[in-house]
């Protein structure tokens, strides 16, 4: 705001320069609370403070965004200096480039990490991540591995499994009432290109009209509406089926459920970078797992299109 007042007042004259790195950047490495994306953030940061310099950002870029403009960037504003803000920008996208293979990362399968998240020891839920089925970054919610692999592992721990995007089994639950036992299949609704769909037999436990507000740091106190959603419990296993696809990435959301977080002792979720700001306090470890799905890790298993083939890894 200060700068754009500046700039109505007259008091200074952005010039811009943007700064393609020739590289698509997996976001798993990609917070800018540590890693190579902290760092870049701090040289921006130190870039800000030099005279002349009006503005400098880091952009990461999406990684699934398959466009000719697909990769990450670096953008340098400077007070009435273009060529200024042409070097510092290509000063960071070197910068970027230099920390292109450390943005890679390698992820336990959800076996091995459900092994090792159950042998972590703390009074608050250890976390498992399927960050390849995050709604946010084009994620389904209708992925099955690391629950056909949480069901496999038989936790001897109170277990939440968020979540499965189905209307139609919510509305049949809504219609079945609290406490029915059905017998459905979870995941693989939309494809099967994931792995099949999982026949359960389960019972209801809570139905909810998927209305709260977020009670964590990001976008706090922000009202929500996932729909209607069923609290099932699969083998010992608290499934949340929701009516829209959406992250749960606030404690509010399994609070609607009237799951106590702090009972919990494994707790797994489509999700991935935004979660850990409310959630990174209030459990012991958070681990991502590699499951197969729309935003996998590995960024060779997508054909891409429009983007230079070289941008990716």
């Amino acid at each position: 705001i200060a700068l754009v007042t500046a700039m109505a007042e007259g008091k200074v004259r952005p010039q811009g320069a943007l700064a393609k790195v020739p590289a698509i950047l997996p976001s798993f490495n990609m917070r800018t609370t540590d890693g190579p994306m902290a760092e870049l953030a701090a040289l921006a940061a130190d870039l800000r403070k030099k005279p002349g310099i009006l503005d400098a950002s880091i952009f990461g870029g999406f990684a699934y965004g398959d466009s000719p403009f697909a990769g990450a960037s670096a953008m340098v504003y400077a007070d009435g200096d273009r060529a200024r803000a042409e070097q510092a920008a290509g000063s960071l996208a070197e910068a970027i480039s230099a920390r292109r293979d450390r943005f890679t990362v390698h992820l336990p399968s959800p076996a091995e990490g459900i092994a090792k998240a159950l042998a972590t020891v703390g009074s608050k839920p250890a976390v498992l991540i399927d960050p390849a089925d995050n709604p946010l970054s084009g994620g389904i919610g209708d992925t099955p591995s690391l629950f056909q692999a949480l069901l496999g592992a038989n936790p001897n721990v109170p277990t939440v499994f968020g979540f499965f995007f189905d209307p139609a089994l919510v509305m049949r639950c809504h219609r079945e009432g609290e406490g029915a036992r059905i017998t459905t299949q979870l995941g693989g609704r939309i494809t099967d290109a994931f792995g099949p769909s999982i026949s359960v037999t389960a019972r209801v436990v809570k139905l909810t009209d998927g209305r709260f507000r977020n009670l964590g740091p990001m976008e706090n106190n922000l009202p929500v509406d996932v729909g209607r959603t069923a609290l099932l419990e699969v083998d010992g296993i608290q499934v949340i089926v929701t009516e829209r696809c959406q992250t749960p990435n606030d404690p509010g959301y399994f609070a609607l459920h009237g799951i106590d977080l702090a009972k919990i002792g494994l707790l797994c979720v489509k999700a991935k970078n935004h979660f850990r700001a409310a959630f990174t306090p209030l459990t012991r470890t958070i681990i991502d797992v590699d499951c197969p799905g729309p935003a996998a890790a590995d960024l060779r298993h997508y054909r891409f299109r429009h983007a230079p083939k070289s941008f990716y890894p």
